[in-house]
């Protein structure tokens, strides 16, 4: 139930732990407030210290952990970012949540305010950089360093008040990875407890769903090649132009060319990897079942032993995460206007509600996240501070001239010769738009040809046409600029047409996954309908047909799914 909803709500628990004996092991609720020496926080830029160390896990997991990690953390009223995640590298986290400062940064660096060598040591240190030109620091949870490892009650209370962590934050942004929502609690030890579905279902109660961000890993690696293969094209152009002024070697050119060349299969491997990832996700959420969730407490168990809920090297009793998280979902989704349908006890109900909570809502905000949004923000940001230092150069031959200066321009002469050069600068930002709709188009198309072939296959098949477009998007820009005279202003008509397939094909991308999510949104209300005994059969499957539903799972494979989910749920579900 969202926030300012008329169902009413129970008060939860406050500044204490609950325990209540439940056999042999205890039954422990989740805090919707901590103490305000627990509520804490840490820099972005302090999280992604030591290159990124903080996010490696040790060998012995998290039973040994240093304690002067906590107090890295301090004590805050309010977080910009619930950092949600199963388990992310340290080149993961640091390329996706690093990438960000970048733009400052290289303004920083382009304005000469900072000495030479820093643009190559910024490539590691963005957001500490960045935190020099900001005043606030982005102040984020990060669950190794905001929750106590040296002390067991502390630990004990920080796991179970993640629901406050989460109350106080602006945004929840989910490092996605395929195993996420089938988590509904840690995988292991050294995850500290997270409980990843009711993260999730934290945010949604709250009536939050449009402040949830959700980012591939996946795509980090991506992006880097990506933006470094911009940056070798755009050098390569550069040279070939300057040859003489520069004294560059024609080698030199070529050598630039060919780096961007041979990235361009390992792209799109990972691309269409990482595609096939994606396309995984709406399918995820739309047949999502909280009682299909892992539990990492269910599935332990001590060595030796046969029973479960027990700590994998000590064999100390665990509590039971799943009917903790269990019962926070009763008391939330219970009394849902349509929850005691069908004679379902109040239990299962509530579960069914949220089920139907992350598939509306939700789904709806991924689709519009992540259809087409993510990888446009992310990327353009990461290959615009990559193409930025090039244009500087342009900037300079604005104001020198022709030829270095050699061929003095006056009047409209020279605003033509300006205008040209802003069409230079401006030509890189337009073609990495259009190269990376180009790319991700191609990755998707890959991910089509791998249920015939390897991906290894698929990506050397789409070399040849993704060459032959890009190609067809750089050129006629580049070749009218060099057959044209120094103050002419032909360039300026492939330049308009490049800009407006550019702005088209952005649009496009937006439109559409709008639409889809509206139609995901529209359909997924159908089922709920139909379910409450609202819909006939046959007036859904037309509904459904009248909106073209044909990807994902269909209504009847969703009903077995959930008779299914309610057979495994008896006799399991205690709260």
């Amino acid at each position: 139930v969202s926030e300012g909803s008329s169902s009413h709500q129970e008060e939860p628990p406050k500044d204490r732990l609950r325990e209540t004996a439940e056999g042999t092991g205890r039954h422990q609720e989740l805090l919707y407030e901590l103490e305000p020496e627990l509520l804490r926080g840490v820099p972005l830029h302090v999280s992604l210290g030591k290159c990124g160390s903080y996010w490696e896990i040790p060998d012995n997991g998290m039973l040994n952990v240093n304690p002067s990690l906590y107090k890295l953390s301090t004590p805050v009223d309010q977080l910009d970012h619930f950092l949600s995640h199963v388990s992310v590298s340290v080149g993961v986290v640091y390329s996706v949540l690093g990438l960000r400062g970048g733009i400052q940064l290289t303004l920083f660096a382009e304005l000469e305010f900072v000495p030479i060598f820093l643009p190559d040591l910024s490539e590691c240190f963005w957001q500490r950089l960045r935190r020099c030109i900001l005043r606030r620091p982005v102040m984020v949870f990060m669950d190794k360093l905001c929750i106590a490892q040296h002390d067991e009650r502390l630990k004990e209370a920080g796991i179970l008040g993640i629901a406050a962590f989460l109350k106080c934050s602006k945004r929840l942004t989910i490092l996605w990875s395929p195993q996420y929502f089938a988590r509904l609690s840690p995988g292991g030890f050294e995850l500290l407890g997270r409980w990843c579905t009711f993260e999730v279902a934290t945010f949604l109660n709250q009536g939050q769903t449009k402040n949830i961000d959700i980012i591939p890993v996946g795509m980090s690696l991506l992006l880097i090649l990506l933006a470094l293969h911009m940056k070798f094209q755009a050098m390569s152009i550069h040279w070939s132009l300057h040859i003489q002024q520069f004294e560059v070697a024609e080698s030199r050119v070529g050598n630039a060319q060919m780096k961007a060349y041979r990235m361009l299969p390992l792209i799109l491997y990972i691309g269409i990897g990482l595609m096939k990832e994606v396309d995984e996700l709406p399918e995820q959420l739309q047949t999502f079942q909280v009682r299909k969730t892992k539990c990492f407490c269910c599935t332990s168990a001590f060595p030796g032993s046969s029973g479960k809920h027990q700590h994998p090297k000590s064999g100390a009793t665990l509590p039971c995460d799943r009917r903790a998280v269990y019962k926070q979902l009763r008391d939330w989704y219970s009394e849902a206007t349509w929850a005691q349908q069908d004679g379902k006890s109040s239990k299962t109900a509530a579960l069914d509600s949220f089920d139907h909570h992350v598939r509306d809502d939700l789904a709806s905000s991924v689709m519009r996240s992540i259809g087409g949004g993510w990888y446009v923000t992310y990327s353009m940001t990461l290959i615009y501070a990559a193409l930025m230092p090039l244009n500087s150069l342009w900037i300079n031959e604005a104001f020198a001239g022709p030829s270095g200066g050699d061929v003095q321009l006056e009047g409209e002469e020279q605003l033509r010769w300006v205008i040209r050069c802003s069409i230079r600068l401006a030509h890189q930002p337009v073609l990495a738009v259009l190269t990376l709709w180009l790319y991700m188009a191609m990755c998707k198309a890959g991910v089509i040809l791998t249920y015939g072939c390897s991906r290894m296959a698929a990506a050397l098949i789409l070399l040849v046409p993704l060459l032959i477009v890009e190609f067809l998007f750089k050129m006629p820009v580049e070749f009218f600029m060099r057959i044209t005279d120094d103050t002419s202003l032909i360039p300026v008509i492939p330049f308009a047409f490049s800009l407006a397939l550019s702005l088209i094909l952005w649009w496009m991308t937006t439109w559409s996954v709008g639409v889809d999510a509206r139609t995901r949104a529209a359909t997924s209300g159908m089922r709920g309908a139909r379910e409450r005994g609202e819909v006939k059969e046959k007036e859904f499957a037309k509904q459904l047909d009248a909106y073209g539903w044909d990807r994902g799972v269909s209504h009847k494979s969703m009903d077995s799914a959930e008779k299914e989910s309610d057979t495994e749920s008896q006799g399991t579900l205690h709260i």
